[in-house]
């Protein structure tokens, strides 16, 4: 099973409700904070994916989940847009290549 984690958006049931079909464990964080960075890496090191929306978050919660991604060796996905079935799309191709 993979578990990916989604940073940067606002609909966190709507996520959850559109993954329970596809065998996906979701950890979920909107990327509203100020001191993002012990939320982030504790999400971050339970995730096989992480997946950044970039048009739904802020740069500093952009840089600082980058920074950990790298750090603890996750591999990282950017997505445009607010659309939910694109991110977890290239989050499982990218857990699918890095097997």
């Amino acid at each position: 099973m993979c578990t990916i984690a989604i940073i940067g958006g606002s609909r966190e049931s709507s996520i959850k409700k559109y993954v329970e079909s596809r065998g996906v464990t979701i950890l979920f964080h909107d990327g509203k904070m100020n001191r993002p960075s012990s939320k982030y890496r504790s999400m971050i090191r339970k995730a096989d994916v992480v997946t950044l929306m970039i048009d739904a978050l802020n740069h500093n919660s952009m840089k600082t989940a980058r920074e950990i991604a790298k750090e603890l060796k996750k591999p990282l996905v950017y997505t445009k847009g607010k659309g939910i079935t694109l991110a977890i799309d290239l989050s499982l191709l990218e857990y699918e290549k890095q097997k």
